[in-house]
């Protein structure tokens, strides 16, 4: 299966359609790619913007095989905008989880994309992250 982090954050504010399971992909990326083939793909690129966001990008990988895509938020002041984005684009979570007082960590199952969506909110950080959806759910 492609890894499916799908550029959200266009498809959020510009109100676009998703990429189906088996075309999606973040901007340049695939799950599995590795990470030579990511460094290659990506140019160097550190930072990805859209509208009034403005992310810093990591990748996580297992092994050597590309498993997920972070995007941290630049500025997290803006997390509750983000995250009012992110319900209208995919209705409610699929899962919350309170860690503390001022932080939370939703997750929506992106059915459509083939992704799990998840927003890790904090006072100090706000990181929205990709990963394959696995079979059946």
């Amino acid at each position: 299966m492609k890894f499916a982090a799908s550029l959200i954050v266009a498809g959020i504010i510009a109100g676009g359609t998703m990429d189906s399971p088996a075309s999606a992909h973040w901007q340049f990326t695939q799950g599995g790619m590795t990470h030579a083939e990511v460094a290659k793909a990506s140019n160097g690129q550190e930072e990805y913007s859209f509208g009034p966001y403005r992310f810093f990008v990591g990748y996580q990988y297992s092994g050597d095989s590309l498993s997920q895509v972070n995007l941290v938020l630049e500025r997290p002041e803006g997390c509750p905008v983000l995250l009012h984005d992110l319900k209208a684009k995919y209705g409610d979570p699929t899962d919350v989880m309170s860690l503390s007082k001022g932080t939370a960590i939703l997750r929506w199952n992106d059915s459509a994309g083939g992704n799990i969506v998840q927003l890790d909110a904090a006072v100090e950080d706000c990181t929205l992250s990709y990963r394959p959806l696995p079979s059946g759910l």
